[in-house]
């Protein structure tokens, strides 16, 4: 019994001086998520607002793009800023600007208010 003990404590004692995982192993997840800006693509969820942009229009471009293709138009109306989303966001974008309390929702409705008192006023 004196080896048995002597074997148990000499594997505790093992365990005990094994080398700790080092920190960086267990940070490393994988290779890094893109971005949102990655997707390659942008969608506008905004109201349609006449002779400036539809609503759902795609650009084939990142959002820093389409918002230089947009100056024009981003001076009468900024908010057309909030409310274009990479195409990786888009899902829950969606669903946002559609519920009420959601910041998305809120510019949607300010925009929306804005291109009625303006269009409404011609």
């Amino acid at each position: 019994m004196a080896n048995n003990e002597t074997k148990g404590k000499s594997a505790a004692e093992a365990d005990s001086k094994a080398p700790a995982t080092p920190p960086e192993a267990k940070q490393h997840k994988g290779p890094p998520k893109p971005t949102k800006e990655e997707s390659g693509f942008c969608v506008y969820l905004g109201p349609s607002i006449h002779a400036a942009i539809l609503s759902g229009t795609v650009f084939s471009k990142n959002k820093a793009d389409a918002l230089k293709e947009l100056e024009g138009i981003l001076v009468d109306y900024p908010l057309i800023a909030d409310l274009i989303v990479p195409g990786d966001a888009l899902p829950e974008s969606r669903i946002k600007v559609r519920t009420p309390g959601n910041l998305l929702h809120v510019k949607y409705a300010k925009l929306a208010a804005s291109v009625n008192s303006k269009q409404g006023g011609q």
